[in-house]
């Protein structure tokens, strides 16, 4: 098995995608540390891994809050003693709606969540990884690409997320620790139906899309759960700082290619630089001046 002997950490583990990367994850032998905020839903998704209870371990608890995520380390480091792998999967999507419209605190809680949760949780094994000169940090993103309209609070901290993914990866790479951002894809989950639920405040183009994933079942969860194990493992070989699709993307290739990919901007959060005056056939500044 891929992680035996691993110990991963994955917040949001509750339901959804996050119960759908803990499965796959205990699959290649990996212990688990489980993090949400509904101990029901945790007990639920303990179970569904196979695992027994000397390899996986629940902890409720709000990654926007410093408090619990440091409680819930120190959980797994006391049962576990290490912490090789962590999923920042936990996150919320409203405020949904006009900027103009949508509630100030809910957007501040939707950064404090999506963006200073996955700060604060990285920050807390960022040493335990260190030390063992080993670590895999996978955070999952999506709509980070897109001006996805009425969505300011989730795709502007998905956004950050990905520019946090290419930062760290890059402050961390000479200690063995490697950083990468999932883009799952059309999935269907409570945060879909969320978004279909929300109506007219999605905008008729989000209404339309995620009915369609509801109907269709989306892309399977396992698709995006499979890429996570890939990049908690040594298949991924050296790969950081890259934002990769479990759809649309050739992963399974990356880890032979790795020192290739991490030496270009290929799958990373950039500007394209067009040559403006040749494209719009504007004076050259030098032309300009005389």
């Amino acid at each position: 098995m891929k992680l035996e002997g691993k110990v991963a950490i994955v917040t949001g583990a509750g339901r959804g995608l996050g119960r759908a990367i803990a499965i796959a994850l205990a699959k290649e032998g990996c212990s688990l540390m489980l993090m949400s905020r509904t101990a029901q839903e945790l007990e639920a998704t303990a179970k569904q891994t196979g695992l027994t209870e000397e390899k996986v371990a629940i902890c409720t608890g709000d990654i926007g809050k410093n408090s619990d995520i440091r409680r819930m380390v120190k959980s797994a480091i006391s049962k576990f003693g290490r912490v090789d792998i962590l999923v920042n999967n936990a996150a919320v999507i409203a405020p949904i709606g006009p900027i103009r419209k949508v509630n100030v605190a809910a957007w501040k809680r939707c950064i404090q969540t999506n963006v200073v949760g996955t700060f604060m949780c990285t920050r807390a094994v960022l040493g335990i990884m260190a030390r063992n000169k080993h670590g895999r940090i996978i955070n999952i993103t999506g709509s980070g690409d897109a001006a996805l309209e009425n969505f300011s609070a989730y795709a502007s901290s998905k956004s950050a997320v990905i520019r946090f993914t290419e930062i760290l990866a890059a402050e961390v790479k000479s200690k063995g620790i490697y950083v990468n951002a999932v883009a799952p894809g059309g999935i269907s989950t409570k945060m879909t139906e969320q978004i279909f639920n929300a109506g007219d405040l999605a905008g008729s183009s989000e209404h339309e899309r995620t009915g369609k994933v509801i109907a269709s079942n989306g892309v399977p969860l396992e698709v995006p759960a499979n890429l996570v194990v890939f990049l908690a493992s040594d298949d991924s070989g050296t790969l950081t700082g890259k934002t990769i699709s479990a759809v649309h993307d050739d992963w399974k290739t990356f880890g032979a290619i790795a020192k290739q990919l991490n030496e270009s901007d290929l799958y990373t959060f950039k500007r394209v630089y067009p040559n403006f005056t040749h494209r719009l056939k504007l004076p050259r500044d030098a032309d300009a001046q005389t």
